[in-house]
């Protein structure tokens, strides 16, 4: 077995899933990886494994009350409000970070494409592609969200040496969301994501952070957040590292974001006990007290969030 970031043969077992499914840590450049013999493919057991996860995502009982009035497909209700705060977040930041002059964005592994359809709805002058492995994602996605289909370009298709080809420099944003840890090539793919991308402008990868503190003092946290959709786990050393190895040497900064809030995190810790977790609390608090914020910006100073963002201005 070599690891699949710099091919060392020091791997080390880290983590069992489950008798198919072990995680093995990298001693030679600390990369956490699920060893599998899969490939990427359109439409595969990889999309299908993804897709369950979201369908039998344990959502906590308040957040589901919440949910209940959304109109979602049932299989999409425990996703309503993980939906409606990452899209306003990204959504954001895209307004932050795009220039008069940038015409063209692309979701790259858009899922069921909510961000891609809000960033195209609130930037008339943009236009988004949408690029999705699953056509069961695409389908879902525009049967619950609803677009006008003729704004956006659809792409059922792999980000490939083929697709980064047929667009090198293409488009001024390159965006993927939660996708690189699905990704058994990532070295590929980010090579591919940078091609597709115009000088002067961005690639905004986001990921689960495997420096997540709370794994470390949480046990059933740890288990709940490893399955077998997830092949790749990162931090801010394997993804520099991942940059090296794709020879990548532009500009890029690192943003710790914490999607679970606070009381989350305290749950958890008091329990245990996904059972006990009495909301994913996903709702931004404006009225943090003293404590919430101390918390919220030590994890993001020391990057221990849940999630870290990379974004790469290509030189």
């Amino acid at each position: 077995m070599k690891c699949r970031l710099c091919k060392s043969h020091k791997l080390i077992e880290h983590h069992i899933i489950d008798d198919n499914h072990t995680v093995y840590k990298c001693e030679d450049c600390e990369f956490v990886q699920l060893r599998t013999d899969l490939v990427n493919d359109l439409d595969d057991t990889a999309n299908e494994e993804s897709i369950n996860q979201d369908k039998y995502r344990k959502t906590s009982k308040k957040d589901m009350e919440m949910n209940s009035d959304v109109d979602f497909p049932d299989t999409m209700k425990n996703l309503a409000h993980v939906i409606t705060q990452d899209t306003k977040r990204v959504g954001e930041l895209i307004k932050k970070l795009k220039k008069p002059n940038f015409k063209k964005f692309i979701d790259v592994g858009s899922g069921y494409g909510h961000i891609g359809f809000d960033i195209g709805n609130n930037n008339p002058d943009l236009s988004v592609h949408l690029l999705e492995t699953s056509k069961d994602r695409i389908d879902m996605g525009i049967e619950t969200f609803k677009p006008n289909v003729d704004k956006f370009t659809f792409h059922h298709e792999l980000l490939d040496s083929t697709f980064s080809k047929k667009y090198f420099e293409h488009f001024d944003i390159s965006f993927s969301f939660h996708v690189l840890e699905h990704v058994y090539d990532m070295i590929d793919f980010v090579k591919s994501m940078y091609n597709i991308t115009k000088k002067g402008g961005y690639i905004i990868i986001e990921v689960p952070n495997e420096d997540d503190d709370l794994q470390h003092i949480s046990s059933n946290y740890e288990k709940i957040i490893r399955f077998p959709a997830h092949v790749s786990y990162f931090t801010k050393k394997s993804l520099m590292v991942l940059l090296e190895k794709a020879g990548i040497s532009d500009s890029v900064e690192f943003i710790g974001v914490q999607r679970y809030g606070f009381f989350n995190y305290i749950d958890w810790i008091r329990h245990n006990d996904k059972q006990m977790v009495l909301s994913d609390d996903y709702i931004p608090r404006l009225d943090m007290s003293w404590i919430e914020e101390m918390w919220l910006n030590h994890k993001k100073k020391n990057l221990t969030t849940d999630t870290i963002m990379m974004i790469i201005k290509k030189d």
